[in-house]
C-alpha cells in the first residue's frame, strides 16, 4: 500500500479524541484530498498508522465491535466532485431561482446549478418554492438526498472546499465497501475481524446524512446520528475527515464498603 509523502498532521485546535455518551471516537488526521487519489487505499493506510500510535486500552476497544466513519467530502473530492466555482456556468434556472435562495443550503447560482444537476430543474424549483413560503421541512424533503449533499464553498473549509461546490461522492455504497476491502489488507486479522461496518456520511449544520454504509448487518442509524450529531469532523481545515468509533471502557465504581462501615477485629483463637 503506497504511503502518503507526507505524515499527517492534526491541528491543535481539534482533539484528538471526543466522548460520545457510551462510545468514544478518535479522530484521525490526514492530508487534503486531491482528485484522482486512491481513497479506500488511502484511508485505509490512516487508520493503519492511527492504530499503531494507539496506546493499549484503545488498542484493546478495538478487540471490541468498532465501525469507521468517513467524511462524504473527502471521498467526493477524490472522485473529481469538486468543482471550482469559476469552472461552474449556472443556467438560467439556476440564476432566476437563486435571487429566492437566501437563507437555504444553496444560496448562490453556483450551489444550484450543481444541485439542479444532481436532483432536477422541476424538483429545485418546487423545493425552494417551499422554502420562500416557509416551508423549511418540506424543503429539505422534496430536494432530496442528492441536492441536500451538495457543499457550497465555506471561506475556512479545507481546500478545495474553499473555493468549490462539492457534490456527494458517487456511487457511496460502492465507496465503502471499497474502504472495507482496503481495511481487510491493511490491519491484522485480530482488528479487522471486529470491524462492525463503514459509514459515509455528510453532516452539517442542518443534521447528518448517512449517505453509503458497507457492514455484516444492517448500518445503525440512530447510532450514527448519535456519534455525528456534533459534528466531530468539523467545519474548517481540520483535515480529519475519518472517525474511529470504539466502545468506551467501563468506569469501575468505588470500592464497596464493608459492612458497619469499619473493620472487625479478628477473633482470638
Amino acid at each position: 500500500m503506497a504511503r502518503p509523502e507526507k505524515a499527517p498532521t492534526v491541528p491543535t485546535s481539534r482533539p484528538e479524541t471526543v466522548a460520545i455518551g457510551q462510545w468514544q471516537g478518535r479522530l484521525v488526521g490526514t492530508e487534503h484530498f486531491e482528485p484522482g487519489d486512491r481513497v479506500a487505499e488511502k484511508l485505509a493506510w490512516y487508520v493503519a498508522e492511527s492504530l499503531d500510535a494507539m496506546g493499549k486500552p484503545a488498542r484493546q476497544a478495538m478487540r471490541q465491535p468498532w465501525y469507521l466513519i468517513v467524511a462524504a467530502k473527502s471521498v467526493a473530492v477524490a472522485q473529481g466532485r469538486a468543482k471550482a466555482v469559476w469552472e461552474i456556468q449556472p443556467g438560467r434556472l439556476a440564476r432566476f431561482l437563486a435571487r429566492g435562495a437566501y437563507g437555504t443550503r444553496h444560496p448562490d447560482p453556483w450551489s444550484l446549478q450543481v444541485a439542479i444537476e444532481e436532483a432536477g430543474g422541476l424538483r429545485m424549483s418546487v423545493a425552494l418554492l417551499c422554502a420562500r413560503l416557509g416551508w423549511r421541512t418540506w424543503y429539505e424533503r422534496v430536494s432530496g438526498l442528492a441536492a441536500r449533499s451538495v457543499s457550497p464553498p465555506r471561506e475556512h473549509s479545507c481546500p478545495p472546499g474553499h473555493l468549490s461546490v462539492t457534490a456527494p461522492p458517487r456511487e457511496p455504497e460502492l465507496a465503502a465497501a471499497e474502504i472495507i476491502e482496503a481495511l481487510r489488507r491493511a490491519l491484522p486479522d485480530e482488528f479487522y475481524d471486529r470491524l462492525a461496518g463503514c459509514a459515509i456520511v455528510g453532516v452539517d449544520a442542518d443534521g447528518v446524512r448517512q449517505l453509503g454504509w458497507s457492514g455484516p448487518a444492517e448500518a445503525p442509524v440512530a447510532l450514527l446520528q448519535k456519534l455525528c450529531a456534533d459534528n466531530p469532523f468539523g467545519q474548517g481545515d481540520e483535515r480529519t475527515p475519518l472517525l474511529i468509533a470504539l466502545a468506551a471502557a467501563k468506569q469501575s465504581g468505588p470500592p464497596a464498603a464493608r459492612k458497619g462501615g469499619r473493620r472487625q477485629p479478628a477473633k482470638r483463637r
